[in-house]
């Protein structure tokens, strides 16, 4: 019986197959024979470390920064302690195999890229933050983390059998200290600082600069491949994706926006975060977004609020209108004092938001200065929000500046009749401008007989939120709470989150608000309602009280999570998901 014979075509594809499968272990050779094969371990390691930060910047618009950083440690340490564990047993061979597929590095990338801006923040609404986070990362940030793990590990055994412990160990004090991240803002500037520095940038940077790790190849289909995803991706990102810093991605954001009745007027990436206005016509107000917290916003003067007897933009949150309270105190003293001798009041006021407070302050003589820390909310302030010309704002972070001032001489030391502290949280207390040594200093920026108020914003079934209200009374003295809605019945479930303003007074006195008058109300009907506090909180006599520390100034893992997670909640019962997930 004759035997089959071999088809022609058959044969030459086996050949073609073949000379395809040498020329790619040559271009590997290649790779492996160059003296910079362990600086393109470096760099793709450097590569890496941003990756798993900048997938955390563009998650805190959608989540926040506190649930965007979950499981930081744990997911990094997995996608690169999995790789480290199995080379060991791993030959030269099957270090090759790894490489002859450095390739999809940069696909896996640019693929997760657009995943993420594409698809995934939808996660939000179906799993909450913290686990619509986590999710995400496992989906986006594990994978390339562990394909790009891999190849280094393999790279260095291929020199070495015992370099990628040493590598191990590098790696992992790069991802625990963050020091690629330090390295990029100390040589190019803050995170937000200018357009190439930005979450959006540095995701589709990264995305193709993974590229760059890839070993030369001179094999057409490998190129024409990433010749192909490339040119795709990038039309996308250009195109079609709404977060672009481009006019034509915002005009894709107003049409995704368009069926709930929202639109975004301006919006900007600054060193605080993602920054935007946005207004609902329809229900007639404009507000101020910095990643997943409102900073301000305002009812509109519209032909409906106007019958309703409104003839200016009114604060939409009633807390921003209870700062303006310090006008009010007085000491409590019989019979009265006598009013004061004319002079020229000054106030102080840490943190701009839309300028509702300092823009009432100014309104009533008073010689007004703001500490904002980002240029992009003064910007937004100004343009949407008719913040005066005349107020003084000074770009500074509140931090350095305040004690700075609190340690100069008495004879140059600027003394302020009002202080308001209203720093946006988060959900999360911003440490630093909480701690006692802050507070201390800016108690040092009283005048004789001055007042300052501190909001604070967080669960008042907490004990975290009651040790950071007490810890503000006991630094500054002689202080009362009040907050900005009534207490919630004591036998209901849930969270009591609240914005509770510590309102003290320089000195020993007893003091008290006096009675309003028309003046004090600016033609305001929301400070006819708001402005003069009315639900006070005993600061020493709720939850958690006696267990104190001094040396305080941040709340515990377990609460700051689980506030921000509330605080979550809230923000998206005040605006529908698809204005959060669409930044």
């Amino acid at each position: 019986m004759a035997g089959r014979k071999t088809p022609a075509g058959s044969a030459d594809a086996a050949e073609n197959r073949q000379v395809e499968l040498d020329e790619e272990d040559a271009n590997i050779r290649i790779a492996l024979s160059s003296p910079f094969s362990l600086v393109r371990v470096v760099v793709l390691v450097l590569l890496l470390a941003l990756w798993s930060q900048v997938i955390e910047f563009n998650l805190t618009p959608a989540y926040g920064s506190i649930p965007a950083s979950k499981w930081r440690g744990l997911l990094a340490s997995t996608a690169y302690n999995l790789p480290f564990g199995i080379s060991v047993s791993h030959s030269t061979s099957s270090a090759r195999l790894v490489l002859r597929y450095l390739e999809w590095l940069p696909l896996l990338a640019l693929g997760s890229a657009w995943a993420l801006h594409a698809y995934l923040y939808r996660l939000g609404s179906l799993l909450g933050p913290t686990w619509a986070s986590v999710t995400t990362k496992v989906i986006v940030q594990v994978p390339v983390l562990l394909l790009g793990a891999l190849i280094a590990v393999h790279l260095c055994q291929l020199r070495h059998r015992f370099l990628p412990i040493g590598l191990m160990m590098c790696t992992m004090w790069l991802f625990r200290s963050n020091i690629s991240m330090t390295l990029l803002e100390r040589s190019l500037g803050p995170i937000g600082s200018h357009p190439g520095l930005t979450r959006y940038s540095l995701l589709v940077t990264l995305s193709f600069g993974f590229s760059i790790v890839c070993p030369p190849t001179r094999n057409r289909k490998v190129f024409l491949r990433w010749a192909i995803v490339a040119i795709s991706a990038g039309s996308w990102f250009l195109a079609f994706d709404p977060h672009a810093p481009f006019q034509r991605a915002l005009d894709v954001a107003n049409r995704r926006l368009e069926s709930s009745g929202f639109t975004i007027l301006d919006r900007e990436e600054s060193i605080t975060g993602y920054v935007s206005v946005i207004e609902n016509t329809a229900q007639g107000f404009r507000t101020m977004r910095c990643d997943h917290s409102l900073l301000g916003g305002n009812w509109l003067v519209t032909p409906q609020s106007i019958a309703n007897g409104m003839t200016r933009p009114e604060s939409i949150f009633s807390i921003f209108t209870m700062l303006e309270a310090v006008r009010l105190m007085v000491p409590v003293i019989v019979p009265p004092p006598p009013p004061p001798p004319p002079h020229s009041q000054t106030a102080l006021v840490i943190g701009l938001g839309i300028g509702t407070a300092p823009t009432a302050l100014a309104a009533h003589t008073i010689n007004t200065t703001v500490l904002e820390l980002d240029p992009a909310v003064t910007r937004l302030a100004r343009t949407h929000f008719a913040l005066p010309p005349a107020l003084t704002v000074l770009t500074a972070d509140a931090t350095s500046h305040i004690p700075h001032l609190a340690a100069l001489s008495p004879a140059t030391r600027p003394a302020y009749d009002f202080i308001l502290h209203d720093v946006f949280t988060g959900g999360a207390e911003p440490a630093p401008l909480f701690a006692p040594a802050f507070l201390r200093a800016l108690h040092a920026l009283l005048a004789p007989g001055g007042v300052v108020a501190v909001n604070y914003a967080g669960d008042l079934r907490r004990k975290a939120t009651w040790r950071a209200l007490r810890r503000v009374a006991r630094v500054l003295g002689n202080c009362r709470a009040f907050r900005d809605s009534a207490a919630a019945p004591e036998g209901r479930a849930g969270p009591d989150f609240a914005n509770v303003v510590v309102y003290c007074a320089r000195g020993t006195g007893a003091w008290g608000f006096r009675e309003a008058v028309e003046g004090d109300f600016l033609g305001s009907l929301g400070r006819r309602e708001w402005l003069v506090p009315r639900h006070e909180v005993a600061l020493f006599a709720g939850v958690g009280e006696g267990d104190e520390e001094e040396g305080g100034g941040e709340e515990g893992g377990g609460d700051r999570e689980q506030s921000a997670a509330d605080h979550w909640r809230i923000m998206r019962g005040v605006l529908p998901d698809i204005v959060w997930e669409t930044w």
